[in-house]
C-alpha cells in the first residue's frame, strides 16, 4: 500500500532545495562583499590620488617660498618666507601621512574581508 522509497526522495529533493538556497545565499553574500570591496579600493584610490596631488602642490609652493626667501633682502620679509615654507613643508608631511592612511586602512580592510570569509568558510564546514 505505501511505497517506502517515496518519502525518501521527497526528503532528498527537500534537502537539495535547502542546500541550493544555502549556496545561493553564500554566492549573493559573496557578489556583494566583492561589490563593497572594489568600491571601497576605488574612494581609497582615490583619495590617494588626491593626497599625492596635496603633497605635491606643497611642496611646489614650499620650493617657491624658499627660493623667494633667498632673494628677499628685508629681514622681516626672510623670517615670513621661511615661515610660509615650514607651512608648506608640513602641508606635505600631511599628505604623505594621509597617503599612508589610507593604505593602511584598505589593508586592514581587505585583510577583516578574508578573516570573514575564512571564518563562513570554517562555520559551514562545522555545520556540515
Amino acid at each position: 500500500m505505501f511505497k517506502v522509497g517515496h518519502c525518501s526522495q521527497a526528503t532528498d529533493a527537500g534537502s537539495i532545495a535547502v542546500e541550493r538556497t544555502e549556496v545561493q545565499g553564500k554566492e549573493k553574500e559573496a557578489e556583494e562583499t566583492r561589490r563593497i570591496e572594489e568600491e571601497t579600493r576605488k574612494v581609497a584610490e582615490e583619495e590617494k590620488v588626491r593626497a599625492e596631488f596635496e603633497k605635491k602642490e606643497a611642496l611646489k609652493k614650499e620650493e617657491i617660498a624658499v627660493q623667494k626667501k633667498l632673494e628677499e633682502t628685508s629681514p622681516e620679509r626672510k623670517r615670513v618666507l621661511g615661515v610660509e615654507a615650514d607651512v608648506h613643508k608640513q602641508k606635505s608631511f600631511v599628505a604623505t601621512l594621509k597617503d599612508e592612511l589610507i593604505t593602511v586602512g584598505t589593508e586592514n580592510l581587505e585583510g577583516r574581508a578574508r578573516i570573514e570569509a575564512l571564518c563562513k568558510d570554517a562555520a559551514g564546514n562545522l555545520i556540515r
